[in-house]
């Protein structure tokens, strides 16, 4: 029998009437959410004050091509390539190119290159549980802050996740839905901000497939479960903890893996 098809954002091209539905139900659930974590406006506007020039467009262009993978570790990156598509010069290029060199997306080798970087094990190790603590302070505030909707909105994700019927992209997709709600819920702008840039810097170099495997999938989903219940009963401390011990699991866990 073989696998269905899937999308680029992880869900089924096509398959069966329940595949087809359980798609349905992914992407419903993904756009509630995006309705209702949108940013009031004070923390909207943070990000159209730092990415409004020129060096930012160039930024975000070449984080995405990373991100998305069509920048893969090791490439070379073409400034002029850069220059043509987005009609600038040279100096919001270099600009972009060293903030990027500086948050650890890429290496700049004078006379030879620049290269989308590969992180060592060791460093991405760190990135997740540096990760693990941010997201532990990001969901202690937002315990006794999140509203009944938004509860329902992680019910929802949690129940998708622990059905065992998702690919590997469209678990990680549901999965990282479920910490965003959680992230924007506690308020804490800046820290989300800090979260999505260490959680970007490890997705990109992680194999979606080791990591939701099916067994990584289903001790995923218990933690998600245990994190939900202590946010339910307003346990801000024991869904901190919760929170924490299920990043620093999947550290551990990719950790083995660049070991062996």
């Amino acid at each position: 029998m073989h696998s269905p098809r899937s999308r680029p954002d992880g869900t089924f091209q096509s398959g069966t009437p329940a595949q087809n539905e359980l798609d349905h139900r992914v992407r419903s659930v993904l756009q509630k959410s995006a309705v209702l974590k949108k940013l009031p406006a004070e923390a909207e506007e943070a990000p159209r004050k730092i990415y409004g020039r020129k060096r930012d467009r160039v930024y975000l262009y070449v984080r995405n091509k990373i991100l998305t993978r069509e920048f893969r570790p090791g490439a070379m990156i073409d400034p002029q390539e850069i220059a043509d598509t987005l009609d600038v010069s040279r100096t919001p290029i270099q600009e972009a190119l060293t903030r990027l060199e500086q948050e650890g997306f890429i290496e700049i080798i004078p006379q030879v290159g620049i290269f989308v970087r590969t992180p060592t094990s060791e460093e991405l190790f760190e990135k997740l549980i540096s990760r693990a603590v941010l997201e532990g302070l990001l969901t202690k505030w937002a315990t006794p802050r999140i509203g009944d909707e938004e509860l329902r909105l992680l019910e929802e994700l949690a129940e998708l996740m622990n059905a065992g019927q998702l690919t590997a992209e469209a678990y990680s997709l549901v999965n990282r839905e479920f910490h965003n709600v959680i992230h924007v819920a506690s308020g804490l702008h800046y820290v989300r901000l800090l979260v999505e840039h260490q959680w970007n810097l490890v997705d990109y170099t992680a194999v979606i497939d080791f990591v939701f495997q099916p067994e990584n999938m289903r001790r995923s989903s218990e933690d998600h479960l245990r994190i939900l219940t202590h946010m339910k009963n307003r346990e801000a401390d024991e869904a901190r903890k919760a929170m924490e011990a299920h990043v620093m699991r999947v550290a551990h866990l990719l950790r083995e893996r660049w070991r062996g």
